[in-house]
């Protein structure tokens, strides 16, 4: 057992205050769904504390310059891989009731993931660590991108490439331009790679052009969905910000408008936006709070859309935050679906380094997560929002319709 996998008592202290305690497992045998699911909320509770984080960067940072690019598997890295799945059985073991059968748990926890728990948002968290204990790939996938991702901060040029005015309205209008054509074309442009191909559902990569890099690893990343809900709630399920968000989006917790305006109205406007997209995500770079500026333009590329823009803000220097490790500038479309009026159709095109996250990271994030998140969201936007009439019209139009100094839009007519 390796001595990063102990904890003191006052961080034992602090981890049992970590989540609420669950109900004492009756069956060794995992007799209920429930048991499982609420296994599953305490590991997750686990994994996501302090005292995890705190002992996997300290791995990470200590081991990760082991590793090398090479296929070649050394015998070290196996050591490695044994002492980081003992260090993490370590933390649950001591952590989890008495009562708990991890053996036990782990052999329903097939059964469940195949029956209800497939629906539910909180399961992907907590299983992708277990699932990725003993697998030796991921964990070494893990450690190279940590590695590659402190050899580029280290290379990283003084001045970088977005950091003046002029070069990010040209890079911005650039990838406008680029997203709005593309999601009015049909088919696949060649050099895309398809990370996910489903019939409502569609992801793409593409190493940008050498030459407008900011980094080795920085790709276009094209996403296309077709919704349940058209385009006037799709304006409202993706660019409403307020308290009425937490109905559909579990991820939003809160926001605040930093530049003042109207927030739907203004072509440009600077938001601080406190979020929690789970474990795993964040494990990967994304903070839970990011400071970010929206561009939108409705009517364009074609009247009745909607074409916008976001992207990392650094507010002391006034400029693009380059230190953004996932999307630091995102473009999308919103539109009318083209034979059903019930639906809509949105695309976006990013700027990423997801060239250098594993490749079992993308995967899981395009074919699970993503997914989930978004199909999660509209089926609570339906329920919580189309049902009870409750959509807002962000539509130019609907804006008008506000009473005179009234920020907050309107209800939809009916």
């Amino acid at each position: 057992k390796i001595q990063a996998g102990r904890i003191n008592k006052a961080e034992e202290a602090h981890l049992s205050c970590v989540a609420p305690p669950i109900p004492p497992l009756q069956h060794s045998n995992m007799s209920s769904d429930e048991e499982v699911f609420q296994g599953l909320l305490k590991i997750q509770a686990i994994v996501e504390s302090p005292v995890f984080n705190k002992w996997r960067a300290a791995f990470v940072d200590k081991h990760c310059i082991s590793f090398s690019f090479e296929d070649e598997n050394k015998l070290e890295y196996t050591e490695l891989h044994d002492d980081y799945a003992e260090g993490i059985e370590d933390l649950l073991e001591e952590n989890l009731p008495k009562e708990f059968s991890m053996e036990s748990f782990m052999g329903a926890l097939p059964a469940y993931l195949e029956g209800p728990g497939k629906e539910k948002e909180e399961t992907g968290r907590a299983v992708t660590l277990l699932l990725g204990i003993s697998d030796f790939p991921q964990f070494k996938d893990m450690m190279l991108y940590e590695k590659q991702q402190r050899e580029e901060a280290a290379s990283a040029p003084s001045v970088p490439p977005l950091l003046s005015a002029k070069a990010e309205v040209i890079q911005v209008e650039e990838l406008l331009d680029l997203c709005a054509k593309l999601s009015i074309q049909d088919g696949t442009p060649d050099g895309w790679q398809t990370i996910l191909n489903k019939p409502d559902m569609k992801c793409e990569q593409k190493l940008v052009e050498e030459e407008k890099r900011s980094s080795k690893s920085e790709c276009y990343m094209r996403f296309a969905m077709t919704t349940g809900v058209n385009y006037k709630e799709c304006l409202d399920m993706f660019l409403y910000y307020g308290e009425r968000r937490k109905m559909w989006d579990t991820n939003y917790q809160s926001h605040t408008v930093l530049n003042g305006g109207d927030l739907y109205a203004d072509e440009e406007v600077l938001l601080e936006v406190n979020v929690n997209y789970g474990t795993l995500v964040h494990m990967m770079g994304l903070p839970k709070s990011m400071t970010i500026k929206v561009i939108k333009k409705h009517d364009f590329p074609k009247p009745g859309m909607l074409t916008f823009a976001s992207m990392g803000w650094d507010v002391t220097n006034n400029c693009p935050d380059t230190k953004s490790k996932l999307a630091a500038l995102k473009t999308g479309t919103i539109s009318p679906h083209p034979t059903d009026p019930s639906k809509g159709v949105m695309h976006s095109l990013s700027l990423s380094n997801t060239g250098a996250i594993p490749k079992w990271g993308l995967s899981l994030l395009m074919s699970t997560f993503a997914p989930q998140m978004l199909k999660g969201m509209e089926g609570r936007y339906i329920q919580h929002i189309r049902k009870k009439n409750l959509t807002v019209d962000l539509t130019p139009e609907g804006l008008k319709r506000r009473p005179p100094g009234q920020m907050e839009p309107v209800l939809v007519e009916k």
